[in-house]
């Protein structure tokens, strides 16, 4: 005679075996089967989805971003739900790690999945955090399956490199005086901060016989966009036809250029025959 309870079995068998005694012998078959068949159905699986509930984070605060992961049916129990994680924010370096799966606790339909920002100081601009339910066989997966969380960089952009130039101002400096030629050196962008500047020297002028030596390298000043290099003849008694200076600048990691060359002419005030 079945018990009717609620509980989900399954169909369950009774199985009666004749046991020996002194008053009989005992036959074949000596035991036989009754099944007794289950009226009751298991629970529909759950249903899981996931949205984001606070889908702007930011380094800045830090503040924080949040997904929620949703159940359907029973709250009877706890239910631990899986996921994975992409975007273009990195797991355990963009922000705190996230392990995996959360736990929907009993008596309640939802659990929060909290995106922590870690602030650095890398310029990466805005990342994104993007959580996908995984399959699970105590549950179903709905719909929305995932969903995106953006993190917002408080990094500003690095700023570009100034762009460097050089033109003749003074095209002629003279021994007679003697009357200086000059170079300017010249920038783009920013002038908040010094900015040195190298170059080189050629042509046929020889740098410190010629004219007075010069270091191979000028700074612009700060709040200045720009500064001379000076080339100051020297006055000998030697008579050199056709002199002039090349002024070059060299590349560096600080700038680059744009304008890189520029001459000008060195007169000489001897006479050939005094």
């Amino acid at each position: 005679s079945p018990i009717d309870d609620g509980a989900v079995e399954g169909n369950e068998t009774v199985v009666l075996t004749l046991a020996s005694d002194a008053a009989y012998l005992v036959g074949s078959p000596n035991s036989a089967t009754v099944t007794i068949a289950d009226n009751d159905q298991p629970p529909p699986l759950p249903t899981v989805t996931v949205v984001a509930s606070d889908a702007s984070a930011s380094e800045s605060g830090p503040n924080a971003g949040t997904f929620t992961v949703s159940r359907t049916g029973s709250t009877a129990e706890a239910l631990a739900a899986r996921y994975s994680v992409g975007g273009t924010a990195a797991n355990g370096t963009d922000y705190a790690t996230l392990s995996g799966s959360v736990t929907i606790p009993s008596g309640s339909s939802s659990a929060i999945v909290t995106v922590s920002p870690i602030d650095d100081s890398t310029v990466e601009g805005n990342e994104t955090v993007v959580l996908t339910l995984a399959t699970d066989t105590a549950y179903l997966v709905g719909s929305p399956n995932s969903a995106t969380v953006t993190i917002a960089d408080d990094d500003p952009p690095l700023a570009s490199k100034p762009l460097v130039s050089v033109i003749v101002t003074d095209p002629f400096c003279f021994e007679s005086g003697p009357d200086p030629g000059t170079f300017t050196v010249s920038r783009s962008g920013s002038t908040a901060t010094a900015l040195t500047v190298h170059y080189s020297l050629g042509g046929t002028a020889v740098n410190g016989t010629d004219y007075q030596l010069l270091s191979g390298s000028v700074t612009i000043p700060a709040g200045s966009d720009s500064a001379p290099v000076v080339v100051q003849p020297v006055d000998d008694n030697l008579f050199e036809v056709g002199e002039f200076v090349i002024l070059t600048l060299t590349p560096d990691a600080s700038y680059d250029v744009l304008l890189s060359i520029a001459v000008l002419n060195l007169l000489d005030n001897d006479l050939l025959f005094p």
